[in-house]
């Protein structure tokens, strides 16, 4: 590689975001499920300015009972 392609390459790494904080995971089956869960993880001291939230929203499919 020449030097104005490592440099390039340096200067876009700079500019790419950094690392941005803690990941958290919360798992819900509902709006107001997830609602409340962020706000609690938010209000604890788990939470700093800057975490990242995955919220993970559990679905499940009705199967009718099969009758003997």
């Amino acid at each position: 590689m020449n030097c104005n392609k490592l440099r390039r390459i340096e200067a876009l790494e700079q500019k790419a975001p950094q690392d941005t904080g803690k990941w958290h995971t919360i798992l819900v089956s509902s709006d107001e499920q997830e609602e409340q869960e962020t706000a609690a993880l938010k209000a604890s001291p788990k939470w700093a300015e800057g975490d990242n939230l995955i919220v993970i929203r559990l679905v499940a499919v009705e199967v009718p009972e099969v009758v003997q």
